[in-house]
């Protein structure tokens, strides 16, 4: 016997009925309060922006405040995404720095300008950024900024992709941090390294670079999410492996799924011991 459509519909009880209505007005609520939060927040960017130009327009010795103060008005024109104000700030800064000999002020602005291009994919400036910064740091004898720069070039070239002049770099790192004794971050230079040997399909040379990092964050009771992250990208390397790099790895290709599978279940058991949802979703992905 046939129903009428009529007959079909949902029926909710009064609870449900009232649930879905207040569920309803709370959706009304945040669309309306969205806007106004927003529009609160860059009337108090705008207001912070204004005090600071207001500052520095009064302030009249051209000294190392004055830089500063050009500094947190290029910082703040970052935070609202002005990119030419960015520009005219940041070269002020930088000039009246190199006037005043403070190599330090001008160092650390190319090095912002350089991240603030890096992350609005305009590869051009940012290298050309980075590369100022890293002459201003050596200039100074700060090599932790220096292999600090060459890790972000690095991580651009990756993006583009230019993987020869992102190893590059990231060997330039490596030998500072060598030099500085900085394993954690000789670590990091490792697994970026892997990376770049993995996505150019040679994963017998990044498998060498996951296990130099391995050992490096074995030994810091501190890294134990790199561990973490090594163990993942240790069964990745088996699983993506094609037949030749599994040999130069000693390896059949029968054994490829059961090592991969016992890297991602390793780094599936620390992940769930620190807590850590993307490490634990990627896991899992992997061994479904």
């Amino acid at each position: 016997m046939k129903r009428s459509v009529g007959n079909n519909r949902l029926r909710l009880s009064r609870t449900e009925m009232y649930g879905a209505f207040w569920l309803f007005r709370i959706l009304v609520i945040i669309s309306l309060l969205f806007p106004l939060l927003s529009s609160a927040q860059t009337a108090e960017q705008q207001k912070r922006l204004d005090s600071l130009l207001s500052i520095n327009q009064n302030y009249n010795q051209f000294d190392s405040v004055k830089v500063k103060l050009l500094i947190e008005v290029y910082r703040q024109y970052m935070r609202m995404k002005d990119v030419d104000r960015v520009e005219d700030y940041t070269d002020r800064a930088i000039q009246l720095a190199q006037q005043l000999k403070l190599r330090n002020f001008a160092a650390i602005t190319y090095y912002r300008r350089g991240l603030f291009y890096h992350g609005r994919t305009n590869y051009v400036k940012a290298e050309a950024n980075y590369v100022s910064a890293i002459n201003e740091y050596n200039q100074l004898k700060d090599l932790d900024m220096v292999a600090g720069t060459y890790l972000n070039l690095g991580a651009m070239y990756a993006n583009i992709p230019d993987y020869a002049k992102s190893l590059e770099v990231n060997q330039k790192a490596i030998a500072i941090y060598e030099k500085l004794g900085n394993e954690p971050d000789l670590a990091s230079c490792y697994t970026n390294i892997s990376s770049i040997y993995q996505n150019l399909g040679k994963a017998s040379q990044s498998l060498v670079y996951l296990q130099m990092a391995l050992k490096v964050f074995m030994k810091d009771d501190n890294s134990v999410r790199g561990v973490s992250v090594v163990y993942n990208l240790i069964g990745s390397a088996y699983f993506d492996a094609s037949k030749e790099e599994l040999a130069k790895m000693g390896n059949s290709n029968k054994e490829r799924l059961q090592i991969a599978l016992f890297n991602f279940e390793k780094s599936l058991a620390i992940a769930e011991s620190l807590k850590d949802n993307g490490l634990i979703a990627s896991n899992k992905r992997n061994i479904a």
